[in-house]
Protein backbone atom coordinates (compact mmCIF):
# COMPACT_ATOMS: atom_id res chain seq x y z
CA UNK A 1 0.00 0.00 0.00
CA UNK A 2 1.43 3.34 -1.03
CA UNK A 3 0.90 6.29 1.31
CA UNK A 4 0.19 9.59 -0.39
CA UNK A 5 2.09 12.44 1.12
CA UNK A 6 0.45 15.84 0.73
CA UNK A 7 2.23 18.37 2.90
CA UNK A 8 0.27 21.31 1.45
CA UNK A 9 0.99 24.25 -0.75
CA UNK A 10 3.64 25.71 1.53
CA UNK A 11 6.06 22.85 0.82
CA UNK A 12 6.88 22.29 4.48
CA UNK A 13 7.97 18.71 5.04
CA UNK A 14 5.28 17.96 7.68
CA UNK A 15 2.93 15.30 6.40
CA UNK A 16 -0.04 13.55 7.96
CA UNK A 17 2.21 10.57 8.71
CA UNK A 18 4.25 12.75 11.06
CA UNK A 19 1.11 13.46 13.05
CA UNK A 20 -0.26 9.90 12.93
CA UNK A 21 2.96 8.17 13.97
CA UNK A 22 4.19 10.74 16.49
CA UNK A 23 4.39 10.19 20.23
CA UNK A 24 1.61 11.20 22.61
CA UNK A 25 3.56 14.28 23.72
CA UNK A 26 2.91 15.92 20.36
CA UNK A 27 -0.85 15.54 20.81
CA UNK A 28 -0.64 17.36 24.14
CA UNK A 29 1.32 20.26 22.66
CA UNK A 30 -0.87 20.53 19.56
CA UNK A 31 -3.96 20.52 21.81
CA UNK A 32 -2.48 23.33 23.93
CA UNK A 33 -1.64 25.29 20.79
CA UNK A 34 -5.10 24.89 19.26
CA UNK A 35 -6.88 25.71 22.54
CA UNK A 36 -4.77 28.84 22.87
CA UNK A 37 -5.58 29.84 19.29
CA UNK A 38 -9.29 29.42 20.00
CA UNK A 39 -9.11 31.24 23.33
CA UNK A 40 -7.35 34.24 21.78
CA UNK A 41 -9.33 34.10 18.50
CA UNK A 42 -6.12 33.94 16.51
CA UNK A 43 -5.28 31.92 13.42
CA UNK A 44 -1.82 32.34 11.85
CA UNK A 45 -1.90 33.80 8.36
CA UNK A 46 -0.24 30.68 6.88
CA UNK A 47 -3.19 28.61 8.09
CA UNK A 48 -5.77 30.75 6.32
CA UNK A 49 -4.66 30.10 2.77
CA UNK A 50 -4.82 27.21 0.35
CA UNK A 51 -3.81 26.61 -3.22
CA UNK A 52 -6.60 25.49 -5.55
CA UNK A 53 -5.47 23.03 -8.21
CA UNK A 54 -7.62 21.73 -11.06
CA UNK A 55 -7.71 17.94 -11.42
CA UNK A 56 -8.95 16.30 -14.59
CA UNK A 57 -12.08 14.18 -13.96
CA UNK A 58 -11.77 11.93 -17.01
CA UNK A 59 -8.46 11.51 -18.79
CA UNK A 60 -10.27 10.46 -21.95
CA UNK A 61 -12.46 13.58 -22.10
CA UNK A 62 -11.93 16.96 -23.72
CA UNK A 63 -9.24 18.68 -21.63
CA UNK A 64 -10.11 22.10 -23.06
CA UNK A 65 -13.54 22.11 -21.35
CA UNK A 66 -13.65 23.61 -17.86
CA UNK A 67 -16.41 21.27 -16.67
CA UNK A 68 -13.98 18.35 -17.10
CA UNK A 69 -12.01 19.51 -14.03
CA UNK A 70 -12.71 19.42 -10.33
CA UNK A 71 -10.93 21.71 -7.87
CA UNK A 72 -8.88 20.45 -4.95
CA UNK A 73 -7.39 22.70 -2.30
CA UNK A 74 -3.91 22.11 -0.92
CA UNK A 75 -3.71 23.35 2.66
CA UNK A 76 -1.05 22.91 5.34
CA UNK A 77 -1.40 19.73 7.42
CA UNK A 78 -1.78 21.63 10.68
CA UNK A 79 -4.68 23.61 9.19
CA UNK A 80 -6.40 20.38 8.25
CA UNK A 81 -5.88 19.08 11.76
CA UNK A 82 -7.37 22.22 13.31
Amino acid sequence: MKLHKAPGYDGRPITKEHIIFSCDDLAVHVCLLFNSMIKHSFVPSDSRFGLIKPVLKDKHGDISRTDMYRPITLTPVMSKLL
